[in-house]
């Protein structure tokens, strides 16, 4: 009978034990998304934002790589504007965003484009870059989720 609750005992803190144990891999496992969605961010802005795209002066057809710039840290409403017209699919694709989803943000003081799906869920990993649009300093928002 002792050996029996022995045992039942033990058996007992094991589960106890393994639940607990169980909580930090959930944690992790959020963090491992959270840092993915940055990285993802990261690596779609600089494609935008440190490169001249392929080709330089690419549009909707001859487009291999996306960038909104013509000069370090200023956009070129055309490309941008280009990159607007894509497909939103095809966009992701060129951003190494399949399995995401995004939103681009370029806001100035007088204005505001929006490009990519809305989305206000807790989820989303926000990164922030500065610009220059016609001289005017502008803010670059790219949100991953």
């Amino acid at each position: 009978m002792d050996l029996v609750l022995a045992f039942v005992i033990s058996f007992g803190l094991i589960i106890i034990l393994l639940s607990f144990i169980d909580q930090p891999t959930d944690i992790i496992n959020d963090r491992i998304q959270i840092e993915d969605k940055l990285i993802k961010a990261l690596e779609a802005t600089n494609i935008l934002l440190n490169t001249y795209g392929k080709p330089i002066n690419w549009d909707n057809e001859t487009v291999l790589l996306p960038s909104i710039i013509n000069k370090q840290n200023v956009i070129d409403l055309n490309k941008l504007n280009n990159f607007k017209n894509l497909n939103y699919e095809r966009k992701k694709e060129l951003l190494n965003l399949e399995g995401f989803n995004y939103t681009l943000i370029v806001k100035s003081n007088t204005s505001e484009i929006i490009d990519g799906k809305i989305n206000e869920d807790t989820e989303i990993v926000t990164l922030n870059r500065i610009a220059l649009v016609g001289g005017e300093s502008v803010y670059v928002q790219f949100k991953v989720w």
